[in-house]
């Protein structure tokens, strides 16, 4: 952690120019919220790395967080750091690691299912939400997930909360992990496979495009 500052930096500089650029790119094609409602979506964002990068950045923030919390005892330059701080208000409070549970839990369900307000009108002229408001979601959703997935993890990191330790430190849940990531990784592939060598026409209604994305 010598260059501890200048690691920050990088992330947060990072972090702000790939939602800025993924903000712009959204404007400057018109892209809607969803790959499913837009086509331009998988060409210009879903697909890049620009809409990806601030998510990282976000993890690794969390882990320079984690990491000062970790190594307090060790090194007294991290007694006071931000990362110690906070993960120590998580630690010695519940109401402060009920709340990132809560807020976290209420974020993550936001961002998936606003989107099913997109589906309403699948081939149709107009879409259910602004340019603005799809710009923002596009430009935001990912961090944001990826954040209040982090709200969610503190409390086990620092011991607490036995319920989802038991959960995420369980065996079968470390398999289902590693399936649900394989699936992630070929979900593609399968996917074009499958659309392509279909011999009739597809009919993407509202509830089947909805259920998809949930799955």
């Amino acid at each position: 952690m010598k260059h501890r500052y200048w690691g920050y930096a990088s992330c947060y500089v990072i972090m702000f120019a790939s939602i800025l650029t993924t903000y712009v790119v959204s404007g400057v094609h018109s892209i809607g919220m969803t790959i499913f409602t837009d086509p331009n979506y998988g060409k210009y964002l879903y697909f890049k790395p620009w809409i990806r990068i601030s998510a990282y950045q976000v993890g690794i923030i969390f882990g320079l967080w984690y990491y000062e919390w970790m190594n307090r005892k060790k090194c007294s330059f991290f007694r006071n750091t931000i990362g110690t701080v906070i993960f120590e208000k998580v630690q010695n409070s519940r109401v402060v690691r009920y709340a990132l549970y809560l807020t976290g839990f209420v974020i993550i369900n936001f961002l998936i299912f606003i989107q099913h307000l997109e589906f309403r009108n699948i081939g149709g002229e107009s879409r259910y939400f602004s340019q603005f408001i799809s710009n923002l979601f596009n430009a935001f959703s990912r961090p944001l997930f990826v954040g209040s997935l982090g709200m969610i993890m503190m409390g086990p990191l620092v011991g607490k909360s036995k319920f989802l330790r038991f959960v995420l430190g369980s065996k079968g849940y470390a398999t289902w992990g590693k399936l649900t990531f394989m699936v992630y990784m070929i979900h593609l592939i399968i996917l074009s496979w499958f659309y392509s060598q279909i011999r009739q026409g597809n009919y993407l209604a509202y509830k089947p495009v909805f259920f998809t994305l949930v799955a």
